[in-house]
């Protein structure tokens, strides 16, 4: 037997665009609001339904308590969404997303969690949403109906058809029979929420309500129906002039809510109602969240800054925001689309040291011309080593009394010569004129023998631009009294931008 649906104002799709009152309140002329003061009855609806989906997904942190709180103290949505999921143990609890993942700071399937590993769960807005919302327990349904049941409509979607059975034990113990609609995918867990004399609500994608036997709505018994803002306007109309009410989510463009309107929509289910209702000029309230990672690089060499944005979304709208890393001046720019992470390359300073790394973002763009014109800044510390050096003492043959060269071959390590760790392939010659090399020579094989040549010298390229070989040489007379015999020539770093082992090569004495 088909329930009789609640009493309440119904509008034949030819009146349904009448229904909104275009008005200056809010961002300018034209903005939408509903025409009727919500009451916390199904049969007390208004003629035109605001719903905030996931309690407002774009505008709190979805199905936080603190985004429940948010929706009743803006007074624009008459109808509070939720989703509902079952523990382990069958205790039902509020969450979209089939794990905690994404809006908590645990990991795992709901499903799978106990009731105690549920308490012990902390919401994480701060990391994915924005700054300014507390850190609380995600609640559960119980939890839920304490602190908004006979205050506002609740929508509370069905995830799992044995959660029925709790869902209704709940309302019917808090006595809110008449101001709770239960709504599912599937028509025959409707007709089973429809049977036990509950509001009920088939929610159908455009897809399926494409593919739709025309008496399904009929056989699910539901009072009424939400259909995709995608579906099509025939299907639309043929539902409204059934006589009882049609939604529609998420409806997240003014443009969008107006033409639905149109069609015999009564009710707009929205991420963000306060911007589609008119009641607010940008998107979103709350910022767009960007950070840079500290990160490491050699001097003069290209260094990937790594961007990760959070920008408050849903599946229904994708928001971008401009990201510009600046570095010395110098800044790459990003177009960055709901979350993610991005990477910006740019160029390290040739002087070793610590520098900051700075990233802007905003403003955000999400359908229409919604925007939110805040800049936010974030800094990193970018950490410049210096820049990985090869050298090769040159062996030699000396007279003494004579004069000559000693000293070592220099490779950059983005050199075609470098054969040392860490070879750059298609990395960034530095320039041997910031490699300082020392050049000692010492008596006997070893590296620890009495000094006879001690000095410091500046490396200089072998002639080809830029490409990374080069020398460190001194003059040395050797002195006619030096003893003949093997001395050590041992090469090693002296500073400036380059570092290099030492390296060690004998030089006879005759």
């Amino acid at each position: 037997m088909i329930r009789t649906p609640a009493v309440r104002v119904v509008l034949a799709a030819p009146l349904a665009a009448a229904a909104f009152l275009m008005s200056s309140v809010g961002p300018g002329a034209g903005a939408l609001r509903a025409d009727a003061t919500p009451s916390p009855s199904v049969a007390g609806l208004p003629a035109v339904v605001w719903g905030a989906h996931r309690a407002g997904a774009l505008e709190a942190p979805d199905g936080t308590l603190a985004a429940g709180r948010a929706q009743l103290a803006g007074g624009v949505a008459t109808v509070l969404d939720a989703d509902v999921r079952l523990l382990a143990d069958g205790t039902p609890v509020i969450m979209h997303d089939a794990t905690v993942d994404r809006t908590t700071t645990g990991h795992g399937s709901v499903s799978a969690m106990t009731a105690p590993q549920w308490a012990a769960l902390r919401t994480d807005p701060a990391a994915w949403f924005g700054a300014g919302w507390p850190v609380e327990r995600p609640p559960t349904l119980a939890q839920w109906l304490d602190a908004f049941g006979g205050r506002t409509v609740l929508l509370l979607e069905v995830k799992q058809s044995p959660a029925v059975d709790a869902v209704e034990r709940l309302v019917r113990a808090r006595g809110l029979v008449d101001s709770v609609i239960l709504q599912s995918n599937t028509p025959s867990v409707v007709r089973q929420i429809a049977d036990r004399g509950l509001h009920a609500q088939l929610w159908r994608t455009a897809d399926q309500l494409a593919a739709d036997p025309a008496d399904t709505w009929r056989d699910s018994h539901a009072e009424q129906v939400e259909v995709a803002p995608a579906s099509a306007p025939a299907q639309i109309r043929r539902l409204a002039s059934l006589g009882r009410p049609v939604w529609a989510f998420a409806v997240n463009d003014r443009a969008q809510a107006q033409r639905l309107a149109g069609l015999g929509v009564t009710g707009f289910v929205s991420d963000d109602p306060a911007y589609v209702s008119g009641a607010a000029a940008g998107y979103p309230r709350r910022p767009v969240l960007a950070t840079v990672s500290s990160t490491t690089a050699q001097a003069g060499d290209r260094f990937a800054a790594t961007v990760t944005t959070r920008v408050p979304a849903t599946n229904y709208l994708a928001p971008t925001t401009p990201v510009t890393v600046r570095f010395g001046g110098r800044g790459v720019r990003l177009t960055t689309a709901v979350s993610g992470v991005r990477r910006a390359t740019l160029a390290a300073p040739a002087a070793p040291g610590r520098y900051r790394v700075d990233v802007v973002t905003g403003p955000v763009t999400a359908g229409e011309t919604r925007t939110a014109g805040a800049t936010r800044r974030s800094a990193a510390t970018l950490v410049v080593h210096p820049e990985d050096a090869q050298l090769v003492a040159r062996p030699r043959t000396l007279r003494r009394g004579g004069t000559y060269r000693v000293g070592a071959s220099v490779r950059d390590s983005a050199s075609s010569a470098y054969t040392g760790p860490r070879r750059e392939r298609g990395g960034t010659v530095l320039g041997l004129a910031h490699a300082r090399v020392r050049v000692q020579v010492r008596a006997g094989t070893s590296t620890h023998g009495r000094i006879v040549l001690d000095r410091t010298v500046t490396a200089v390229d072998d002639g080809l631009r830029a490409n990374g070989i080069g020398s460190a040489l001194t003059g040395w007379s050797v002195p006619r009294s030096l003893p003949r015999g093997r001395y050590t020539l041992r090469v090693l770093d002296g500073g400036g931008w380059y570092d290099a082992a030492p390296s060690c090569a004998p030089i006879w004495v005759r």
